[in-house]
Formats: C-alpha cells, sequence, structure tokens
C-alpha cells in the first residue's frame, strides 16, 4: 500500500506502519462505542473513512488488505440509523443490524465505482 510510503507520522516523520493504523482503529472503535452510548433523541448519522462491514469491498482484494478498508464493527452499526463512508472506492448502499450502511464514492479519474453525482440522503 502506497500509504507505508508517503504518509509520515510523529515527531521524527517516520514512515507509517501497520501498528500505528491498529493503534488508531482502536481509538476509532473505542470513541464511537463511548459515543454512539450516549443517550440521544434524534437520528444518528455516523460519518467514517473506512467501511463498518468486511463485506463490501473490491472482489479482488487480498483477505490480508481487507483490514486496510473496512472494520468489522456490526455491535456499532446497530447503534446508528445511518453509517456513511468511503475509501473503498465501491458504492453501496444496504442494511446491516438495522442500520442503512451508504458509500458512494467518486474514486480515482476513470475509474468504475458506481459513483452517482445525483444521490441524496433523506433520514
Amino acid at each position: 500500500m502506497n500509504d507505508f510510503t508517503v504518509i509520515r507520522t510523529d515527531e521524527s516523520y517516520r514512515r507509517l506502519r501497520p501498528d500505528d493504523l491498529i493503534a488508531k482503529s482502536k481509538a476509532a472503535y473505542a470513541w464511537l462505542t463511548q459515543e454512539l452510548g450516549k443517550p440521544f433523541d434524534g437520528k444518528t448519522v455516523v460519518v467514517t473513512h473506512h467501511a463498518p462491514a468486511l463485506d463490501h469491498v473490491a472482489d479482488d482484494l487480498p483477505a490480508h488488505l481487507i483490514a486496510a478498508y473496512a472494520n468489522d464493527w456490526p455491535e456499532l452499526l446497530g447503534k446508528a440509523d445511518l453509517w456513511v463512508y468511503g475509501h473503498t472506492h465501491i458504492a453501496a448502499d444496504f442494511l446491516r443490524c438495522g442500520c442503512r450502511v451508504v458509500s458512494n464514492a467518486r474514486g480515482y479519474p476513470n475509474q468504475q465505482t458506481g459513483f452517482d453525482p445525483d444521490f441524496l440522503i433523506e433520514l
């Protein structure tokens, strides 16, 4: 992945490592778990970069790279009404654990992603 050669991190400006991303993912999970556990009277919308489910990534993606594009957070999906994500470069609109999960990723120029420039979500 380009991320590990292009992205730099911390004070020493070192290259990004997989353990950096694992730590970020764990922190995001903890924060989302805490926030989604708070009482709220309206619709709950979550927006993340990575997909919240593992099964909506590219079919040709090697299994060892799936975690770089998606998380497996069904217990969090059940606490949201709508979850919007990108990164996979695949348009998706499905229900999981009572939550509508949506991606309308544009992707790279000339990449066929299913992107719909007129896509609209109503809550």
